[in-house]
């Protein structure tokens, strides 16, 4: 496989701005929560941390279950890379982010290639987004999306990228002629 992220640019509404910022920072906070709770443990799993966070997150933030156990894997993620890095003689310290992408994912991304618009989920239902193909992008025009990010960059400014996918093309056979190449 073939994969490619691609950013777009993003024209939304009010409304859904807001959406999509309050669910960023729903997200930010499971995964600030997760990260603490996966900190404290001797052995991080990411069925250990749910146990441990998923109730409370559930009824304290009302963040769509997706949302939840997505925040919960990326916590369990970096915290295992960062006691790898441990292992490896680096000092490492607590990760922690005011402001996490959401991964996007089969359930809450879909993709219309026909009509040329995302629509994700959010805290306020789904907002469909229309994709403007820039020249870097129109390359991956005929790929299929398989899955996204959306988030909010250093200057408070919401961006969108898509990450997209094709099959690895066929090796040609071999003929045995030589080709010489001049350098």
């Amino acid at each position: 496989m073939v994969v490619r992220t691609v950013a777009f640019p993003l024209e939304l509404t009010t409304e859904q701005e807001c959406a999509i910022q309050e669910t960023i920072s729903l997200y930010s906070k499971a995964w600030n929560h997760c990260v603490d709770v996966a900190w404290g443990m001797k052995r991080v799993s990411a069925f250990d941390v749910h146990k441990q966070t998923y109730k409370k997150l559930k009824q304290d933030l009302g963040l769509k279950s997706q949302y939840l156990c997505s925040a919960r894997n990326r916590a369990a993620e970096i915290v295992k890379a960062m006691r790898v890095l441990e292992r490896k003689g680096k000092r490492v310290s607590k990760p922690s982010a005011a402001m996490i992408p959401i991964r996007l994912d089969a359930r809450t991304l879909s993709f219309d290639k026909e009509m040329e618009m995302a629509s994700i989920a959010t805290q306020h239902g789904r907002i469909k987004i229309p994709l403007f193909w820039h020249k870097q992008a129109l390359r991956y025009r005929g790929w299929r999306c398989q899955a996204g990010e959306i988030g909010i960059n250093r200057d408070v400014k919401l961006f969108f990228r898509l990450v997209f996918e094709k099959a690895t093309p066929e090796k040609p056979e071999r003929t045995g002629n030589v080709t010489g190449i001049d350098r």
